[in-house]
């Protein structure tokens, strides 16, 4: 597992993982080909921030053909949505875990919806232009009376 990034728990998660010659934490980055290169060897993305609006990272997952593990909530679980892959309860480590076991179960399977489904990526600017269209309409629908 590696790990790209950080949060609050970084430190604890680092001495916890040290012992473990399976995991490797590594801190943000903003290689681009780099993180391209390490989704492409990758067998899923797990994602942990239900927090994120858009979740660039979990785009480019999908853009790489690679399946998601997502928490239920945020941008991410859009990506899973749109995509291939699993979602956990947002917070919930068990859960989070259990969704893991239940990828590796079915890992051939996402793995070919995921490629199949690879293209069907948009980027910030589309997903942006469409998301204020569709509050334009709601509201105009709204203020229709």
């Amino acid at each position: 597992m590696i790990q790209i990034g950080g949060g609050g728990e970084t430190s604890r998660l680092q001495r916890e993982a040290r012992a473990n010659p399976h995991i490797q934490m590594l801190p943000p980055t903003d290689d681009r080909s780099g993180l391209a290169a390490m989704l492409a060897s990758a067998d899923a993305l797990i994602h942990g921030c239900e927090a994120e609006t858009f979740c660039m990272v979990a785009a480019e997952a999908r853009a790489c053909g690679l399946p998601i593990i997502a928490p239920d909530q945020g941008g991410a679980a859009d990506q899973v949505k749109a995509g291939a892959g699993l979602t956990y309860i947002s917070g919930d480590s068990r859960s989070a875990a259990e969704a893991i076991v239940r990828f590796i179960g079915q890992r051939v399977e996402l793995g070919k919806q995921a490629q199949e489904r690879s293209d069907s990526v948009q980027n910030m600017e589309s997903h942006f232009r469409d998301l204020f269209a569709l509050y334009a309409t709601e509201w105009e629908k709204s203020h229709a009376a």
